[in-house]
Order: C-alpha cells, then structure tokens, then sequence
C-alpha cells in the first residue's frame, strides 16, 4: 500500500508540474499576443501624433493662408473666389469670420477645428484683418496705374493723329 500511495503522490506532483508548464505557457502565450497589441496600439498612438505634428500650430497667418486658401483667393485678390478686399465690411467681428470660414459655402470648404485648430484659425484672421486694406490698396494703385497708361496711349494716339492730319496739308 505504501508503494501505490508513492505511486499516487508521484502522479500527483507530475500532474502539478505539467500543469504549472501548461499555465506558464499559457502565460507566455498570452503575454506575446499583450505584446502584439501594445504594439499596435502603440504604432497606432505614434500615427497620431505624426498627423498631429503635420498639423503644426507653428505656422504663422500667411502659411496658413498659402497653404489654405491661396489657391482660391490668390494673393487675396479674385481668383476661383472673390477678392478679400471687402472683408473687413463684410465680416466685422473674428467670431463670424471664424464661424463663416468654419463652415465654409458653395465652393469654399469648412475649415473644421481637424483641420485648422483653434490657434492656426486666429493667427489665419489676424492675417486676413492685415491682409484686405494692403490689396485694396494694391488693387486701387494698379486701377491708378492702368488709368495713366490708358490716358497716356490716347494722349500719343492723338498725337499721331495730328501728326499725321498735319503731314497732309
């Protein structure tokens, strides 16, 4: 009887020892797949803030407008989209020119705080407050300009028109 029982304990701790292996590696197992997903959710943390350094709040006003609205409003002037000149009138207060460009109308896109954040969308309209009185100012010297080159073409059409009437006497 004594030898069954050694028997029986003999069993007893083979069967404890192949189960702490099994539970061991279960374990491992188990803390590779935790392995696996912490590195997924890692590289998953990593992309985010890559897309969230992309979208520096570095970027002053006119980057901003360049890389934002200039192909549209080139320069500020008309271009797919009206000329900026006006929107000083047009929009008196920041809140709704942020609120107008947030939202966006017709051809014009929203701006939403994904794509222009708080801090970019206020250096953007400090911009675009600086922005229209300089083009209107342009616009209005080259209308100036085109007016006296226009005056000036008349003034030698007229000249060679004399030329000429005085060339036949």
């Amino acid at each position: 009887m004594l030898k069954c029982r050694k028997a029986k304990d003999i069993k007893n701790a083979m069967f404890s020892i192949y189960c702490g292996f099994s539970l061991l590696g279960i374990s491992l197992l188990s803390s590779c797949a935790m392995t696996e997903e912490m590195r997924r959710i890692n590289a998953v943390e990593a992309e985010k803030a890559r897309k969230a350094e992309g979208q520096s709040s570095n970027l002053s006003g006119e980057q901003i407008f360049i890389r934002t609205c200039n192909t549209c409003h080139v320069g500020g002037r008309k271009g797919m989209g009206p000329a900026l000149t006006e929107i000083n009138e047009h929009f008196p207060t920041d809140e709704r020119l942020k609120a107008f460009i947030r939202q966006g109308v017709g051809m014009m896109p929203p701006q939403p705080p994904e794509v222009l954040n708080d801090k970019e969308m206020n250096s953007l309209i400090v911009y675009l407050r600086e922005l229209a009185p300089r083009v209107k100012e342009e616009l209005a010297d080259e209308e100036r300009k085109a007016a006296e080159r226009a005056k000036k073409r008349a003034e030698e059409a007229e000249a060679k028109k004399a030329a000429r009437k005085a060339r036949r006497r």
